[in-house]
């Protein structure tokens, strides 16, 4: 039980270890970025810089090299932006692990539990073998439902982790008007990597 509940722990605890190990130079964050623009199309990739009057977007392909001098800039005047949907390059992938590890500390704490608390089977004396096969104790219940429930959880946590971080997105309305974009132009100043 006690080699079970290490495996679980380090399992919940890797990706959370990965995460720490990041350089400690601190860079900006990068948000992804759809530009709606006049007549319904959208344009998508990194909110690189905003402007007085403007903002400037980079193909998303750049986001492992976006102080390269080649780097293709889109410049988007006020006058062309319906709205700007926006969303943090990580937060699916954040969602997917907070998901996770939620998910498995609660099918493993649920299965360990349950586990116990059926307790043994007991001792069918006599002619039913089968019965005797199968029979199992609190700890190897414990074990079974820990590890089944736990695997299943953090499944489940995963999804939902996803769908979460998937959808943690804003939405600034610029309505092709110079007033709303100056209104949300600090706000959208934040979100840019170049600020």
């Amino acid at each position: 039980m006690k080699k079970l509940i290490a495996i679980l722990v380090f399992l919940v605890y890797l990706p959370l270890l990965s995460i720490a190990q990041k350089d400690t130079i601190q860079k900006s964050k990068i948000y992804k970025t759809w530009v709606t623009i006049g007549g319904g199309t959208e344009k998508n990739g990194i909110l690189y810089q905003t402007k007085d009057s403007s903002v400037v977007v980079v193909p998303y392909n750049y986001r492992t090299d976006l102080q390269a001098s080649t780097i293709n800039k889109i410049n988007m005047s006020f006058d062309n932006i319906l709205s700007m949907k926006i969303r943090s390059k990580n937060s699916v992938r954040n969602g997917v692990l907070i998901g996770m590890s939620v998910g498995l500390i609660t099918g493993v704490i649920t299965g360990v539990v349950t586990g116990y608390a059926e307790g043994d089977d007991p001792y069918i004396p006599g002619g039913v073998i089968l019965g005797n096969v199968f029979r199992m104790t609190a700890e190897e219940k414990a074990q079974a439902y820990g590890t089944g429930l736990g695997v299943f959880g953090a499944a489940l946590g995963a999804g939902i982790g996803a769908a979460i971080g998937g959808s943690m997105s804003i939405t600034i309305p610029i309505y092709f008007d110079f007033n709303k974009f100056h209104e949300n132009r600090n706000r959208l100043k934040g979100y840019s990597y170049i600020h």
